[in-house]
């Protein structure tokens, strides 16, 4: 016997799977007719919401319940009240017990709930999605459109430098320096190519782009500016710190990510999950700061940012 497939949420679950509660609530109620087919993960309403699992059965391998016709139409007063068939929307008669939708999703709740069938359920949740998500699409542009604001922020990348390999005693070789690049988002131009680096050397030791520690710190902080520092990730801006903010604590954020923001105005919603995908990087700063504006573009109100 093959052991039942686990799923992790009622949005993994195929077609044709169903409890055997819900064979029994069928239109023309029906029993499991063989071993459970699958286990999912979800939470327990009769249970105050506890997270519970619970089997699945196929409805191809269901059977028709020992209930007759006509106790089914004794019962149809009775069962009419307790259960719904017909969606509310379309008008189409299911086989299985309607639920009332949507109830407790908070992307959801300024949508009536109804009974509706599976089809309708689909729609209604991917147009409220569509709408929650459109609202957070423009929060994005509008940050877009502030940091693409003439002298208002650089898109980063800063990445430890050290030797490849390790010492004889087996350790890591320690960081030489701290690499930076820097694009202004306004106007895509380079303000910051260097490495600063963590201790000094001799003049002719120094090879083209590296910075004595001083005044390399001095330097990037004049490109800077009071610019706002963007990057990718929060931690595309951690190796900044030692320059930056060497006496800080980490909870101190050097600047603002962009990952969150970008993943908001791509809006790329996955139907079964109902979550946005992640936004790929865009791989260097210039192109971050290129993607920064291309956002700004669609900016109902650059003013604001709510």
């Amino acid at each position: 016997m093959n052991a039942p497939t686990v799923y992790e949420g009622w949005w993994e679950v195929p077609d044709g799977l169903l409890l055997a509660s819900q064979l029994a609530a069928m239109d023309l109620p029906r029993i499991p007719g063989g071993e459970a087919a699958g286990i999912v993960h979800a939470e327990n309403w009769h249970a105050h919401g506890r997270d519970d699992a619970f089997r699945l059965y196929r409805l191809a391998e269901s059977l028709p319940s020992t209930a007759s016709a006509a106790q089914l139409e004794a019962a149809d007063a009775k069962r009419t009240r307790n259960r719904v068939y017909r969606c509310e929307e379309c008008g189409a008669f299911s086989e299985q017990a309607l639920p009332y939708y949507p109830l407790d999703d908070q992307l959801l709740k300024n949508i009536t709930p109804r009974y509706l069938c599976r089809c309708c359920r689909h729609i209604t949740r991917l147009t409220g999605y569509q709408a929650h998500y459109g609202a957070r699409r423009a929060a994005a542009a509008r940050w877009a459109a502030k940091m693409a604001a003439s002298g208002a922020a650089l898109a980063v990348h800063a990445a430890e430098v050290r030797p490849e390999g390790t010492t004889a005693s087996g350790k890591r070789y320690p960081i030489t320096g701290i690499a930076v690049l820097a694009f202004d988002i306004a106007d895509g131009r380079k303000v910051f190519d260097a490495m600063v680096l963590r201790r000094p050397v001799k003049t002719g030791a120094k090879v083209k782009g590296q910075l004595d520690p001083e005044p390399g710190a001095a330097k990037l902080r004049a490109a800077i500016d009071g610019r706002t520092l963007i990057g990718w990730l929060a931690e595309d801006m951690e190796p900044l710190r030692p320059i930056l903010a060497p006496n800080s604590g980490r909870h101190i954020a050097l600047g603002q990510d962009a990952q969150t923001r970008v993943t908001d105005w791509r809006g790329d919603l996955d139907v079964r999950s109902g979550r946005l995908r992640g936004a790929t990087s865009p791989g260097r700063p210039d192109r971050l700061a290129l993607l920064i504006r291309r956002m700004a573009v669609g900016a109902d109100r650059p003013g604001e940012d709510k």
